[in-house]
């Protein structure tokens, strides 16, 4: 009797554990869903999984953009130009799509990181499945692989983007309209299109906590990052803080568009106390002063969830 017990036990353990493992998960700001690695959860700051231990995640965007023509620039010329190094690529069909599935490797810092990289569409769109691991890991390589091809479209799912980032904002009387949603960053613009020359304004968090012991500086190097940012003529730089949120808003005026076509270029960083931050990004090259409002008004709308 006790070994019949025993065993009633350990096969409804093991259904259990089955069943979490073949557990498929909504995937936020998409209509897709996947089976998670074991010890993955979903992020916060952007669509997919992460092990914030191991120093991987697994990440799905979308592009309007043509397979082909994403496909195009994955080559191991086009990779390499890039500082990735392709190892493998094959072809397959996902979804009854045309797919490319590439294995790639980037040095990032002193970290040399393995990618398995889902390609599949058709002439109007693309979605790619990014997983990212530390090549020092590679019992990793096989269960972030497994999840990839797990990816299923389901037409029931929320892919209302405002619900998958994790942070909230108003654009009300902006005259912004949302044009974009890409890994966990809202992207708005007067004319509802990206790309655009019309004033645009960009949202997004950290991936990640990190420890910044000098915000000001900080700030002042991601401006460098941006359109225009290296050379930007900065006009003002001052401490902000907003609710349990602080840090600094910078104003200036880049060469965003062409070298030859001045406008505003807007940078605000707000960090929390647990090493995360959030950053708002505007760009204008006209009626300055009043995007100028715009942007600051919709700054100091943003909470965290």
């Amino acid at each position: 009797m006790k070994y019949h017990i025993a065993l009633w036990c350990f096969l409804l353990f093991a259904n259990f554990v089955f069943a979490q493992e073949k557990q498929l998960l909504a995937i936020p700001g998409t209509k897709y869903q996947m089976h998670a690695p074991a010890g993955f959860k979903l992020a916060v700051s952007f669509s997919g999984f992460t092990n914030d231990s191991l120093k991987a995640s697994i990440m799905v965007s979308e592009m309007p953009t043509g397979f082909y023509n994403i496909a195009a620039g994955f080559t191991k010329e086009k990779l390499s130009s890039s500082g990735l190094k392709l190892i493998s690529s094959d072809s397959l069909s996902i979804e009854k799509q045309k797919a490319l599935i590439l294995e790639v490797s980037q040095e990032v810092g002193s970290i040399n990181y393995l990618k398995k990289i889902l390609l599949f569409g058709d002439s109007t769109k693309t979605t790619i499945v990014n997983g990212i691991f530390p090549s020092s890991l590679p019992e990793l390589a096989n269960p972030i692989l497994s999840s990839i091809l797990s990816i299923q479209y389901n037409s029931k799912l929320d892919d209302n983007p405002m619900h998958a980032v994790n942070f909230i904002i108003d654009s009300t009387g902006s005259g912004l309209l949302l044009a974009k949603y890409q890994n966990g960053t809202l992207l708005f613009s007067r004319d509802g299109k990206i790309p655009t020359y019309s004033p645009t304004l960009i949202v997004g968090s950290s991936f990640s906590s990190q420890i910044i012991s000098d915000k000001k500086q900080f700030a002042l190097d991601r401006l460098k990052q941006l359109p225009g940012g290296l050379n930007a003529q900065i006009q003002s730089l001052i401490p902000v803080k907003q609710g349990n949120l602080d840090g600094f808003e910078i104003v200036s005026r880049a060469n965003i568009y062409s070298s030859r076509e001045e406008g505003l270029l807007y940078q605000c960083l707000l960090f929390d106390k647990n090493g995360n931050y959030y950053m708002v990004v505007g760009l204008a090259n006209i009626e300055m002063t009043k995007n100028l409002q715009i942007f600051r008004k919709m700054t100091e709308s943003l909470q965290p969830k």
